[in-house]
């Protein structure tokens, strides 16, 4: 935080924020809501090839408590909390359930490459950022095509398990496997496949919209390819956790990507702190609100992550 609130002068910050034009600014925020609606949408379209009769309330309050919770605690907790949730009002097991968040991660870099291409023909972007898309486009596609090769050699996976370990072990692991090589089938269905990967693109092209749109309301002169780029970018550099809420790794990323395209300091710094709200506090809110319904502590759940 230090680093990304470096040299800031919060009385010009103050002046920039009453300046915002609420036009845009609403128009980001509806944006943003539609691009979190098809984000539930898409995992519950993941978790319903599991069970067909599942219905869209009863994976609201998982989707919304996972995302609350890896907003505001470190490491993957929030992740854990999905599932636990999502099995908890389902019956679904957790291999089956870790398997469509692997799915949908899977989609979700597919769709990243797919909204990220034409960000290479930016002909404000200099040549070293170019370059560093079309790297990341190159290492997603590699680690996707590992994984989607390691999804449908279970078998083999399994002969080899059932040489070196013991029987109850095998037993054990085979049942995990083959729950979550049931969800993992859902690469098989070509038409599932090509609606979730579009769901996928168009969240993205929204997710863009946010930042297209909050641009505007800053007078930030960012163009639709720009966007996407920032956005993706911004992105990549979180799917690592480094802190709860990506606090201060979100604004000093932000801040230097729109550095590319001159951006005043202040402006982006306000623009920084105003996105990371818009794009953070309506998951902590609701997942809160639907966590203190369930009724649930954070014990249960960090027994269930141990289990």
């Amino acid at each position: 935080m230090y680093l990304a609130l470096k040299d800031a002068e919060f009385k010009k910050i103050f002046t920039i924020l009453a300046r915002l034009n609420i036009k845009f600014l609403l128009l980001s925020v509806c944006f943003f809501c539609l691009s979190s609606f098809l984000k539930w949408y898409k995992w519950h379209f993941l978790v319903k090839y599991l069970k067909n009769d599942i219905s869209l309330t009863q994976t609201i309050a998982p989707f919304c408590i996972g995302f609350g919770l890896s907003n505001i605690l470190p490491l993957k907790v929030g992740e854990v909390a999905r599932i636990y949730f999502l099995g908890k009002k389902t019956g679904i097991k957790s291999s089956a359930t870790i398997a469509t968040l692997v799915a949908e991660r899977i989609i979700d870099g597919v769709g990243l490459i797919i909204v990220l291409l034409p960000t290479v023909a930016d002909p404000f972007m200099p040549k070293w950022a170019r370059n560093m898309v079309i790297f990341f486009i190159g290492l997603i596609s590699i680690f996707l095509v590992v994984i989607y090769l390691l999804i449908f050699s279970h078998k083999r996976i399994m002969e080899k398990l059932e040489r070196k370990l013991s029987n109850k072990i095998i037993r054990a692991a085979k049942k995990i496997i083959e729950d979550m090589y049931l969800a993992f089938s859902f690469f098989k269905n070509k038409k599932k496949l090509l609606f979730a990967v579009a769901i996928s693109g168009l969240t993205w092209c929204l997710q863009a919209g946010v930042f297209l749109f909050l641009a505007r309301a800053f007078e930030i002169s960012l163009a639709p390819i720009s966007s996407i780029f920032v956005m993706g970018m911004l992105d990549i550099a979180l799917f690592i956790p480094t802190s709860p809420g990506s606090i201060g790794t979100f604004e000093f990323m932000t801040v230097k990507l729109l550095s590319l395209y001159s951006v005043e300091r202040q402006v982006s710094i306000s623009y920084s702190l105003v996105l990371h709200f818009l794009l953070f506090f309506p998951f902590i809110l609701s997942g809160l609100l639907f966590f203190l319904k369930e009724g649930i502590s954070l014990t249960q759940i960090t027994l269930s992550e141990k289990s």
